[in-house]
């Protein structure tokens, strides 16, 4: 599949997302990661959502993914976990709505992982709600004026994805759509 027909597909199932939305039971964030899912399905098929059938999931990849810790060990900022045909993970994808106050917990995991060299990517997803009220500001700032959260992501991630448009990407910010395309190769690596 070409990068044309990856973002046309993204565009197809967003939109889809974007109708059921609007009469969704479901929270914002919960749809949103529940678009990169149904994406991520589409072009993999190895994808987990991380909270849902939690103690199944845990039990899974509780070798690969847990953090050791004085007694037993625990389970991190995992939202989607992307695995290839052998079960080993390919990365994780931790999704926040907007950074308030949460990027720093997904800098810690990916600080963590690589500390503990596992070997699989540390990405997050998010929306750039924007910063401040009035006139939208993003959260990243650019690669010429750069946020504390874009240069801390710079260092600290193995990529942000973001979906809004109107952020400056560039550098390790990438547009929502490259997301499937990188798993692919991700996965290609690890095959």
């Amino acid at each position: 599949m070409n990068r044309r027909q990856i973002n046309q597909e993204f565009k197809k199932i967003t939109q889809e997302i974007h109708n059921r939305s609007k009469v969704s039971p479901y929270p914002l964030e919960i749809v949103r990661k529940r678009e990169l899912l149904l994406f991520a399905e589409a072009h993999l098929g190895n994808i987990l959502e991380a909270k849902r059938k939690k103690q199944d999931i845990k039990n899974f990849f509780w070798s690969q993914l847990y953090i050791p810790t004085k007694r037993k060990g625990v389970w991190g900022d995992i939202d989607l976990i992307v695995y290839n045909k052998n079960n080993k993970v390919v990365a994780v994808i931790s999704c926040k709505v907007s950074l308030h106050g949460r990027l720093t917990e997904s800098l810690f995991y990916w600080l963590l992982f690589s500390t503990l060299k596992r070997p699989f990517k540390f990405v997050l997803a998010t929306n750039d709600k924007g910063r401040g009220q009035g006139l939208w500001k993003s959260e990243w700032g650019s690669n010429e004026k750069p946020t504390k959260d874009r240069e801390l992501a710079e260092k600290y991630t193995d990529g942000v994805y973001v979906k809004n448009s109107n952020t400056k990407l560039g550098g390790i910010l990438k547009p929502i759509q490259d997301l499937a395309k990188d798993m692919i190769k991700w996965e290609k690596e690890y095959s």
